[in-house]
């Protein structure tokens, strides 16, 4: 049984946690090293790979000599056993948390369900809503919608300018930014601002690998250029296709949700009698149910004449006494 115990980061690099991608990159440096075989300037690159295969080394066998023990060796064998078996767990924690992200998504090579494409560059979108909902619970329903798609989705902070990142990888992704307009009555009009975000970090990678294939053309070591102009196009490519998948996804979730509230605005309700209705000369009328059907029409339509009414008949018999008597 043993605790590890870490110095504070004041001592340079060698304090400094190290990130799962590490290992990836020390064997990118071993493998551009190795090429200065074909081109000797690349040998360069070979006290950088020496020094990012040391680092992980000396941190973990400075954490394993700072480490404490619940119970104390009693001699001096046990007491290296120990500090090197908490070595070896420091060296293999990074290595065990990159083989489960390159194992459940966390990859630039992440897959979805079904692959979209759309031209990845900003655009803005509007939905009309007359179904009042906080901004807050329109987030959570896009956010859901989107995860549904396999999309990695997250959320903005509290100072940050934007709401949601629609992530097709750990390359690059796209951005959302909401506001609500209230219209009252519990209308609302949605905007939706979109734009591409890139990795910084593969930017970067990209850009050396461009640099470098440059350098070895223009020096003629056709092999070396080939070899670094494949990843840089495969890195910009994927970061590319990235943005196009992440705009697609929240493309067709937002046009779900436009189409969901436009359904919703068309449905009506059948008013009753006691109803009314505002009419276009600003008074109220009221609008009966269409089984009210006209009795005199009915009678006409039925192929007889539409019978009098009594006060008729009495005021007709009123006419005729008065036109006798003069």
């Amino acid at each position: 049984m043993f605790q590890s115990v870490y110095e504070p980061a004041s001592h340079a690099l060698w304090s400094l946690p190290l990130m799962p991608e590490w290992y990836l990159f020390t064997v990118v440096l071993g493998l551009i090293s190795v090429f200065g075989l074909a081109w000797k300037s690349l040998f360069l690159f070979s006290p950088l790979f020496v020094l990012a295969a040391v680092m992980p080394l000396v941190q973990a066998l400075r954490s394993a000599t700072h480490a404490t023990f619940a119970t104390a060796p009693r001699t001096l064998i046990e007491k290296l056993a120990l500090r090197g078996l908490t070595a070896a767990l420091h060296m293999i924690q990074p290595l065990a948390r990159l083989r489960g992200r390159l194992r459940h998504g966390l990859t630039p090579w992440r897959r979805f369900s079904q692959w979209r494409l759309a031209a990845p560059w900003p655009r803005a979108f509007t939905i009309w809503s007359e179904r009042w909902q906080s901004h807050d619970e329109r987030l959570k329903s896009v956010e859901s919608a989107v995860r549904a798609h396999g999309a990695l989705v997250v959320r903005g902070g509290h100072f940050d300018h934007w709401d949601l990142e629609v992530r097709a990888g750990v390359l690059s992704g796209m951005r959302v930014r909401m506001a609500v307009e209230e219209h009252g009555s519990g209308k609302q009009f949605l905007r939706f601002r979109l734009w591409p975000r890139l990795s910084a970090p593969w930017i970067i990678a990209a850009a050396t690998f461009a640099a470098l294939s440059l350098l070895a053309t223009m020096d003629r070591a056709w092999l070396v250029s080939v070899a670094f102009v494949v990843p840089g196009l495969l890195i910009a490519g994927r970061m590319c296709l990235g943005c196009a998948t992440a705009t697609a996804v929240i493309l067709q979730v937002l046009s779900e949700a436009r189409a969901r509230e436009a359904s919703a605005s068309m449905i009506t309700v059948e008013p009753t009698v006691s109803e009314r209705l505002i009419g276009g000369n600003g008074k109220y009328t009221q609008r009966y149910p269409a089984r009210k059907v006209n009795t005199m029409a009915r009678e006409a339509h039925d192929g007889g004449a539409p019978k009098a009414s009594p006060a008729r008949e009495y005021n007709s018999e009123q006419m005729k006494t008065r036109e006798a008597s003069a």
